[in-house]
């Protein structure tokens, strides 16, 4: 397993906006999917919950990655996540777990989520196709 460590910093992932942005997600979809009915609990709840927690997790292991490629791979397995997050949210809405308004405010969550991946993705394909990098010093917006 080829994993990078910056100057023996194995938590640099943890200082981008994208994957504090993700991880905040997760709590306000434990949050959301408390309220699903119990039997809903392995259900649905659940998988809602696994997809959130994919977010995170794969935005950290593709920022432990030393090749670009690598990196990018687990960069789209979060970005699915993210769609197949905002589907759920919708088919809880559908199945009259929560109102439109509660819905709502979620999936501008996962959209604000999805916009920052979709920014860091950007970022890690100008490396792979070796353009200049712009710099972001004055409006990281995945970088805090």
């Amino acid at each position: 397993m080829e994993m990078e460590m910056e100057n023996n910093n194995t938590t640099g992932y943890t200082e981008l906006n994208v994957w504090k942005e993700a991880r905040a997600l997760v709590k306000s979809i434990y949050e959301f999917t408390s309220y699903y009915p119990e039997s809903e609990r392995c259900g649905l709840a659940l998988q809602t919950r696994e997809t959130a927690i994919t977010v995170p997790s794969r935005i950290a292991e593709g920022a432990g990655r030393k090749q670009a490629n690598a990196s990018l791979k687990y960069l789209l397995t979060a970005k699915s996540a993210l769609f197949e997050l905002e589907t759920l949210v919708y088919i809880a809405q559908d199945l009259g777990y929560c109102t439109e308004q509660d819905a709502k405010v979620l999936i501008d969550k996962i959209i604000n989520s999805r916009k920052l991946l979709f920014g860091y993705i950007r970022f890690k394909e100008r490396k792979i196709n070796g353009k200049e990098e712009p710099n972001y010093n004055h409006h990281n917006s995945y970088n805090a």
